[in-house]
């Protein structure tokens, strides 16, 4: 009987070591997050990618956007095990059944919220032109040029004279989307990039020696970007106009003050390489790391939005260049875009033959001129009109548009130029890359994200040589989307302008 109960004994313990082991391993798998925490990051960047692609679909069909946002994701493995042993009990001795009654539970999976963007804020954020700031950051981490300006730039508007031409980025129409890329193609041999500058603007009126013993008046110099500014009335070097300083000596100050906001500001500019010098002429101040600090009196140049007339070039006007041999003039200069005195010219050679073929000389009944033809070696001013991020996922819906043609129609692709930005676009190290891509039906080879929707599949290839800039372009965007989620209000413009003159 000893025996017997001593086997029995040794049973138990087997058996309730192998309950604590598996108990014991239980607690390992619940403890194990890292896959799973791996397998959400995946399947979050699925969401995000399919979502926008979903966006993209919508706008090539012309049907309104619909954003969603996962919220939160939380993960949980539980894990519980017990077990219940009975065990012989009275003092007879007798050798009572052992019962030994296991149990284990486990369960896991994530819990996520997904909630609808539709909130005043989102749609502020999203229907914000992109900021300078923005550009110029992407600018300057190598992505390419030709396809961030592709993107982002709605338009340029030209004018020159009082004549203004815009030249809208607009992929549905190939003959303006063709003036467009040749003046964005000038604009990139020209080395076009971004700077940050600092800006000086006055805020609120002169400030006399009196006014500095009223401590209200410095109440608004708390914020951190004000400034007291001493203004000498004999200095002309300061933004005193004339008729300034003759009443402030007449009422005998030697000096007065200014409050002024000094911030960062981003702008446009152009490269300072020697080619780009030779061949464009850029006026200094639109050369990159030049202009710095800009406030007080207005910046040398023709005036944004007046048409860049200025009076060298109203002489000029008075006064034609005499004809060249075989070449008829100034315009034809234009429109040769190789001449030596389009070289000396801020005007590129798309833009110079553009010009030159639609601004003519224009009279009125009486023979008048009333608008000028266009004249290479004036000042001409450039404004970029920038898209918001809704903006850019409409764009690129009229691109994959022009790929999905219900009309069996072959496919139109829309083309930039990738390559080194401190080389000429013509260079052998530039080639055309489709700048986003979208195709429909089964999917094949490894795609980039693919979507379903109205009973079509719709997907991106991920190869380079069949899908292009499209990872590069999908990566923006979402990037855009996220960083302008949570914009308090719109900017009152979405109009950068730079102004340029032959020097």
């Amino acid at each position: 009987m000893s025996k017997i109960v001593s086997v029995a004994g040794r049973m138990r313990a087997v058996i309730l070591s192998c309950g604590l082991a598996s108990l014991l391993a239980g607690c390992a798998v619940a403890d194990g997050f890292s896959a799973s925490t791996l397998r959400y990051n995946i399947e979050a960047e699925k969401t995000q990618e399919q979502g926008l692609l979903l966006n993209i679909v919508r706008a090539s069909e012309r049907r309104p956007l619909e954003f969603t946002g996962l919220e939160s994701v939380t993960g949980q493995a539980l894990t519980s095990a017990g077990a219940s042993l009975s065990l012989p009990f009275g003092s007879n001795g007798q050798l009572a059944p052992s019962i030994f009654s296991p149990s284990a539970t486990a369960s896991g999976g994530p819990t996520y919220s997904v909630g609808v963007l539709e909130t005043q804020e989102f749609y502020q954020g999203i229907l914000t032109p992109i900021k300078p700031q923005t550009i110029d950051y992407y600018m300057h981490a190598d992505f390419p040029h030709a396809a961030l300006l592709g993107l982002v730039i709605e338009k340029i508007v030209v004018r020159q004279d009082g004549r203004m031409m815009t030249f809208g980025n607009f992929a549905e129409d190939p003959k303006r989307y063709a003036e467009f890329e040749g003046v964005l193609e000038d604009l990139l041999d020209q080395e076009i990039s971004t700077e940050p500058y600092l800006l000086r603007a006055d805020v609120g009126p002169r400030l006399m020696p009196r006014d500095l013993e009223d401590p209200r008046r410095f109440a608004a110099l708390a914020a951190p970007d004000l400034r007291l500014v001493k203004l000498a009335v004999a200095d002309r070097g300061n933004n005193l106009d004339d008729a300034e300083r003759t009443r402030y000596r007449k009422e005998g100050l030697s000096e007065v003050y200014q409050v002024q906001r000094v911030g960062p500001e981003y702008r446009f500019c152009f490269g300072i390489s020697e080619r780009v010098q030779r061949l464009s002429g850029i006026p200094e101040q639109l050369r990159c790391a030049v202009t710095r600090v800009q406030g007080g009196a207005p910046a040398a140049g023709p005036t944004p939005g007046a048409g860049g007339t200025t009076a060298a070039c109203a002489e000029r006007a008075a006064n034609p260049l005499p004809p060249q041999p075989g070449k008829g003039g100034p315009q034809a200069e234009a429109a040769a875009g190789n001449s030596a005195e389009m070289e000396r010219m801020m005007v590129g050679p798309h833009l110079g033959r553009l010009l030159s073929e639609k601004w003519t000389e224009e009279h009125d009944g009486q023979g008048r001129q009333f608008l000028p033809a266009f004249r290479p070696d004036c000042p001409v001013s450039y404004e970029f009109v920038t898209r918001s991020t809704s903006g850019i996922i409409s764009y690129l819906g009229s691109v994959a548009a022009l790929q999905l043609k219900a009309d069996g129609a072959p496919p139109r692709f829309i083309t930039v130029p990738i390559g080194p930005p401190d080389q000429p676009v013509a260079s052998y190290k530039y080639r055309a890359g489709k700048l986003f891509v979208v195709k429909q039906g089964p999917e094949s080879g490894q795609p980039l994200v693919g979507v379903d929707y109205l009973g079509h599949s719709y997907w991106v290839p991920a190869d380079i040589e069949e899908g292009g800039a499209s990872g590069l372009v999908l990566g923006l965007v979402n990037e855009l989307l996220i960083l302008n989620k949570s914009a308090k209000s719109l900017p009152s413009t979405n109009v950068l302008t730079i102004t340029g003159a032959h020097p």
